[in-house]
């Protein structure tokens, strides 16, 4: 044990002398250590090398254009419009819109905020336009207790520069309104946080102002068209006051790049013309394309300058409508140009150029026609109601311009409008007048485009009482801001038709009393007798009480499909439709007029498959003057949200009432209607709409006024009816003018309860609309018309929620041709020649 104790001892203390021993070796190598350190650092010149060195002035300068960048960046708000409102298409100086919206009142409106950027974060939010008056408040719908915004989805990156597009309805006002607005307010989606809600004022155009638009390369060599009567009326009203604004409809678009024109027709109404100078097609997106067509079916005119245009359509969306094709290169001297320069008649100055221009050889279209008077250098082709002018020349040429026959070149044969003459004003200045008689700015002499369901039966005491008002008066009056042509009307003649076989037929078929008695006895003999005596053959009586449940739930469900009604719930719809063709273009401007009964009181949604659809409630008073809003009755918001499928939200129909609905879109079809003549002097019809036909009737009205008519029956689409031909055989009879209007094929309608003229209590009948259409006045020289009617269910417009009970009838018109216009005629003097 001792022996242990010692040698422990020893080996502790061994261990101890060794550290001991360590620690001089671990200083010296720390101490090594500690002297590289101190070699390596750079001391005070090192120290100096490791500072910045002194900047430049320049850099200073840089600096500090960042720093006030960064502090202007902060100053601005997250999202800013870059440029103000203006509308489509704008009005203003080569390529450079004017700021401001111009609208005309009771038409559809596309507006645009041209640049809008984020500035901080990319931005997901809502855009909404409100009409509103002078004070701020929203605009109520003309002779409705309706307010309608419009809304609009918007995606925002930051800090780049984008334009919204959207569309606004501006209601009619009554005389002497102040100007209305339109307020403008972007909301955050998530968080609701309000970016800008700013008001913008907006510039009224009154009845007789379309817009004339230029789409050119070169738009700055159309100057001269500012200066002709044919575009801007002489004499027309002038006021200091911004309200009362000049006739200016010139619209000067850049042919390079996207132009501003609207994306759908219901849009192009306030257009009137468009002059297409070597503009790229593709520049405008394939809605814009489709809505050109569109407008083009229905009355508008496009003009295109020659000599390059033409070959630059020849392969694009226009292709298939032009008057001619380019056949070759000419030039074109005095003697070329000598029928169009002796074309108004008088001691003008004639066309001599100074160098020959460049010009094409015209290869006219089959249906075309060269325009008489003018040398063979512009031809013509109908495309639906609207019309295609084509030149062989450059219509921006500066000696065309400065010819003082170049005004009535532009108004007899470019826009096709009846001879003028110049009287003298009371201010002693030259007085523009039409050598008819016909009211001196007329909107039905400055536009032709025309919507059945619009302009049918209407008056210029309607669509231009702001005219009629100021020729009539003396001294200066705050006139009606009347809407002019082709705006959407709920109080003409249409409209009055489609209202009152609404209303007649817009019940709900609730079951009369011998109906409720026979199946409360019904429900009896089979709960008792007949489930007892079942049972009792099967010796399970006592099954029977088990049975009773289903039999009462089965019996239920049977009144229910019966009698058309939800437990406690009554809905009903009915819809009056009036679908316009033109001839074999395959699309139809289909318009519904919507009845909407309910027990309970119900909030509706309406959606158009059609991008460009359009809704709005529809009055349910027939005059206009009848409206009145009641003691306590407030005004009801409606949201219009313009998106991939349009929708209408809010409308909300009272408890046992009906709500009245009138939308448009623009309808695909299969295809068209056509009308081809046979050798034996009949014609053959072909349907070919994918809508089968009923009560068909046929129009035309020759060149000089005389009538013919043929009763067709009823007319199966192709390809619908297998055991029926796809054409028909019609033959024409020259009308009496005493048989015409009402009483035609009075006979044939009377066989059928939705078109007979006394129809049945509560029956929908479409009567009235098909007098409407069928009415020979209503009929152009050369037109030849079709009216029928249908029960199809046609797609397009989904109303949420379904009613159960549904009744849908529609009236087809389709103009199957046109005839060429009056030959050009010049003017009977001149504004310097009176």
């Amino acid at each position: 044990m001792a022996v242990t104790g010692q040698s422990k001892r020893r080996r502790s203390g061994s261990t101890t002398s060794g550290l001991v021993q360590g620690s001089p070796l671990r200083r010296l190598i720390v101490f090594f250590l500690l002297l590289v350190s101190f070699a390596l650092l750079p001391g005070c010149g090192g120290c100096m090398q490791s500072r910045e060195k002194p900047k430049t002035p320049e850099e200073l300068e840089q600096e500090y254009l960042e720093r006030k960048k960064r502090e202007e960046e902060a100053k601005k708000p997250p999202v800013e419009v870059v440029k103000s409102l203006v509308s489509r298409p704008p009005i203003g100086a080569w390529d450079r819109p004017q700021s401001g919206c111009w609208y005309k009142p009771g038409h559809w409106t596309a507006l645009s905020l041209e640049e809008v950027k984020a500035n901080r974060f990319d931005v997901l939010g809502e855009l909404e336009l409100t009409p509103a008056d002078s004070a701020g408040s929203p605009l109520p719908l003309w002779k409705s207790p309706f307010r309608m915004s419009t809304r609009r989805d918007v995606a925002l990156s930051k800090g780049q520069v984008k334009s919204l597009e959207s569309i606004l309805f501006a209601p009619l006002q009554q005389p002497g309104s102040p100007p209305p607005s339109v307020a403008y307010r972007l909301t955050e989606s998530r968080s609701g946080r309000v970016f800008f809600d700013t008001p913008w004022p907006l510039n009224y155009m009154a009845s007789y102002q379309y817009h004339f638009v230029v789409l050119a390369r070169s738009c700055e060599r159309y100057g001269y068209l500012d200066g002709l009567a044919a575009i801007r009326p002489t004499g027309s009203w002038e006021s200091t006051e911004s309200r009362y604004s000049r006739y200016r409809s010139l619209s000067f678009l850049s042919g390079e790049r996207r132009p501003p024109l609207p994306s759908h027709a219901n849009q192009w109404t306030s257009i009137s013309c468009l002059l297409w100078d070597d503009a790229l097609p593709t520049a405008l997106e394939p809605a814009q394309q489709q809505a050109l067509v569109d407008w083009l079916h229905w009355g508008g005119q496009l003009i295109l300058s020659g000599p390059d245009t033409l070959d630059s359509l020849r392969d694009s969306f226009l292709s298939p409508y032009l008057p001619a094709l380019a056949d070759g290169a000419r030039k074109l001297d005095a003697g070329d140009l000598a029928e169009l320069s002796a074309f108004p008649g008088k001691s003008l100055r004639p066309l001599r150029p100074v160098r020959p221009w460049s010009g094409i050889r015209l290869k006219k279209h089959p249906r075309a026609r060269f325009i008489p008077g003018s040398g063979e250098l512009l031809v013509e082709r109908r495309i639906g109601r609207g019309r295609i002018v084509a030149s062989a020349f450059r219509l921006s040429t500066r000696e065309l311009g400065d010819w003082p026959g170049c005004d009535e070149m532009y108004s007899a044969m470019l826009l096709g409008r009846p001879p003028r003459k110049y009287i003298e004003g009371s201010d002693g200045e030259p007085l523009m007048t039409w050598a008819d008689g016909g009211l001196r700015l007329d909107a039905a002499r400055m536009t032709r485009v025309r919507y059945f369901v619009r302009d049918t039966g209407v008056t210029p005491a309607e669509y231009a009482g702001d005219v009629n008002r100021r020729e009539s008066d003396t001294e200066m009056v705050d006139p009606p801001r009347a809407p002019g042509i082709a705006a959407w009307n709920d109080f003409n003649p249409v409209a009055g038709a489609a209202r009152g076989a609404l209303q007649d037929a817009a019940r709900v078929e609730v079951p009369n009393r011998s109906f409720v008695l026979w199946v409360i006895a019904g429900y009896l003999v089979v709960l008792v007798p007949v489930n007892w005596a079942v049972f009792r053959s099967l010796r399970r009586v006592e099954w029977a009480w088990a049975a009773a449940p289903v039999i009462a739930v089965i019996c239920t469900v049977t009144v229910i499909k019966l009698a058309q009604l939800d437990i406690g719930f009554v809905r009903s719809q009915t819809e009056v439709a009036v679908a316009e063709l033109q001839g074999q273009y395959g699309r139809a401007h289909l318009t519904r007029y919507n009845a909407l009964y309910t027990s309970l009181s119900t909030g509706y949604r309406f959606a158009s498959d059609d991008p460009g659809g359009v809704m709005l409630p529809f009055p349910t008073v027939a005059n206009p003057n009848a409206f009145h809003v009641a003691l306590g009755q407030e005004f009801r918001d409606l949201v219009y949200h313009r998106e991939a499928s349009p929708s209408l939200m809010g409308f909300r129909v009272g408890s046992n009432s009906t709500g009245l609905v009138h939308s448009e879109e623009m309808f695909t079809l299969q295809g068209g209607v056509s009308l081809a003549a046979s050798a034996d002097g009949t014609c053959r019809l072909t349907n070919a709409t994918g809508w089968n036909l009923q009560g068909v009737g046929l129009l035309r009205k020759a060149d000089d006024g005389t009538l013919q008519a043929a009763w067709a029956g009823d007319v199966p689409s192709r390809g619908l009816g297998a055991s029926v031909p796809s054409e028909t055989r019609v033959t024409w009879t020259t009308l009496d003018p005493a048989d015409a209007g009402k009483r035609l094929w009075s006979h044939e309608r009377d066989r059928s309860p939705m078109s007979m003229a006394h129809a049945a209590a509560g029956a929908l009948s479409l009567r009235k609309l098909l007098e409407l259409g069928q009415d020979p006045d209503s009929l152009e020289p050369g037109e030849v018309r079709l009216v029928a009617w249908s029960n199809v269910e046609t797609p397009g417009l989904k109303i949420e929620p379904a009613a159960p009970q549904a009744r849908r009838g529609m009236v087809v018109i389709a103009h199957l041709a046109y005839g060429f216009e009056n030959d050009p005629q010049p003017d009977v003097n001149t504004k310097n020649r009176r």
